[in-house]
C-alpha cells in the first residue's frame, strides 16, 4: 500500500513538472510564432519532451492554450484586485 502511494506521488511530481514545461514553452512558441502558426511539435521540442509525454498532459493545442489562458487571467486579476486594494 505504502509503495502504490509513493509511486502515485512520483506519478503526479512528473505531470506536474511536465505542466510547467509545456506551459512554459507554449508561452514562448505563441508569443514568437502565435497561436495559429505554432504546432504541437515546436511546443515539444521547446519544452525537451516527446510528442507522445506532452499529449499525456494535454489533449491537444486549444486545451493548452485554453489553460494558459485562464492561468495568465488569474494573475492578471490577482493583480488588479491587489491594486485596488
Amino acid at each position: 500500500m505504502a509503495r502504490a502511494r509513493a509511486l502515485e506521488a512520483v506519478r503526479q511530481a512528473r505531470t506536474d513538472l511536465y505542466r510547467r514545461l509545456i506551459l512554459d514553452a507554449a508561452e514562448r512558441c505563441f508569443a514568437r510564432a502565435g497561436y495559429d502558426a505554432t504546432k504541437i511539435q515546436d511546443i515539444a521540442a521547446e519544452a525537451g519532451l516527446s510528442v507522445g509525454s506532452l499529449y499525456g498532459v494535454f489533449p491537444g493545442k486549444h486545451e493548452l492554450h485554453a489553460e494558459l489562458q485562464e492561468e495568465r487571467g488569474a494573475e492578471l486579476l490577482d493583480r488588479a484586485r491587489a491594486a485596488a486594494a
